[in-house]
């Protein structure tokens, strides 16, 4: 069989390829590509016409999907009130927590600063609490026994107007004879009597069954004594002297 020219030339250039050492074949087919074309970047512009305050990107340009950080710096007495991002068609881009992912084209950047609100005043201290009301005060009740018996008051003390009960309990073998106001300008209405505004003191009087009850105090008032009577003297005609 004949060989043409060409044949012979690529004949030859096989055997030289597998006289090589395998390290350089290796070499040779391990050679990578020839690398692509690296991806279009794009700019992160800051409106000039903020006010009030500054917006600063990081980084300020890159490739679409790339993380963009804003940070909003308002003058000293203002706040942040808003911060945009809009894409080449004016879209706005979605910011959150002061970041976004590069969209495929420019942006532009715009915030909105204001003066912060003053402080409220300071709450005004509370009013001084109202007085306490004076203390009511309070009176006594004495019960003083004479005889064999016990007495007490109830209650045995309270202001002004309370109303106080007493209660007498003679001994076998007597009789309980009746109360008396000693002191108090208490006025008695049986066993009770409204407390005035001072002590009191009451008298409660035993005696024993049978005794006589002690007789009631002379008038001061006496009846009146008896008109005298007089004598009738005897009456006498008249006489007739002549004279009309």
């Amino acid at each position: 069989m004949r060989r043409t020219a060409a044949g012979w030339l690529s004949a030859a250039l096989l055997a030289a390829f597998l006289l090589l050492p395998a390290s350089a074949r290796a070499e040779e087919s391990e050679t990578p590509p020839e690398s692509a074309d690296p991806p279009p970047e794009y700019t992160v512009t800051v409106d000039p016409a903020i006010r009030s305050g500054s917006v600063r990107a990081d980084p300020d340009h890159g490739p679409a999907g790339a993380e963009i950080t804003l940070t909003a710096i308002p003058e000293d007495g203002c706040e942040l009130v808003s911060l945009t991002v809009r894409d080449p068609d004016r879209q706005e881009v979605r910011v959150t927590d002061g970041k976004f992912f590069m969209p495929a084209g420019d942006v532009t950047v715009t915030a909105e600063f204001r003066e912060k609100a003053p402080p409220p005043p300071p709450d005004d201290p509370p009013d001084d609490p109202p007085d306490d009301p004076p203390e009511e005060k309070t009176y006594t009740v004495a019960v003083t026994v004479e005889g064999s018996g016990a007495a007490w008051a109830e209650p045995d003390a309270g202001p002004e107007g309370t109303e106080i009960v007493l209660t007498a309990e003679p001994e076998e073998g007597n009789a309980f004879q009746g109360w008396t106001v000693l002191s108090g300008g208490v006025t008695l209405n049986g066993d009770r009597f409204v407390l005035g505004a001072e002590n009191a003191e009451i008298l409660a009087a035993f005696a024993p069954d049978g005794e006589p009850e002690p007789e009631p105090s002379p008038s001061q008032d006496p009846s009146p004594s008896p008109s005298p009577t007089f004598p009738t003297l005897p009456t006498r005609p008249a006489r007739w002297n002549g004279h009309k």
